[in-house]
């Protein structure tokens, strides 16, 4: 796409796709919806300490047609202005194979009160950090011609995670 083309898209809004409708609706045109699978295993035989992996397949749409800012250039001219988003005109852009997030987890279990009698708690912590990788694969509309790429390495997260 580059051709001149640099330019900053402002407060543009997006939506998930859940695709739930469709399974309904039309089994013709049924799609993987999101989800999220998370496996694991314990490092110690108290299962209080362990590994996890957890991917995340999220769809992310920019709303078509919105009324948003637009600065830069595009097709070599230099714009600063309003404009509405039209993907048969300007674009479209969207990760609905997914903005897929791969992450690994170590996890310990903590006992905050455990039972008299009983050998059991009655109320425990957990906390997680993590690291992982953000892997989307784009579909993008320019000017009315659709450029599908592939599933890229796009960005990189970590978190930290606590309950109880």
């Amino acid at each position: 796409m580059s051709n001149g083309n640099d330019f900053t898209i402002f407060e543009a809004k997006a939506h998930d796709r859940t695709d739930f409708k469709s399974i309904i609706t039309s089994t013709k045109d049924i799609t993987v919806p999101q989800y999220n699978m998370r496996i694991g295993f314990y490092l110690n035989q108290s299962r209080t300490k362990g590994l996890e992996i957890n991917f995340d397949h999220t769809k992310y749409v920019v709303t078509n047609y919105q009324r948003l800012h637009i600065k830069g250039n595009i097709d070599e001219k230099y714009i600063d202005t309003d404009t509405i988003l039209d993907p048969k005109k300007l674009l479209h852009f969207e990760h609905t194979d997914g903005a897929n997030f791969l992450h690994f987890n170590y996890f310990q279990l903590n006992t905050l009160l455990k039972h008299k009698t009983k050998d059991r708690d009655i109320f425990s912590s957990i906390w997680k950090v993590g690291v992982g990788f953000n892997i989307p694969r784009t579909d993008f509309t320019w000017h009315g011609e659709e450029l599908n790429n592939r599933f890229h390495i796009a960005g990189y997260n970590a978190s930290v995670e606590g309950g109880s």
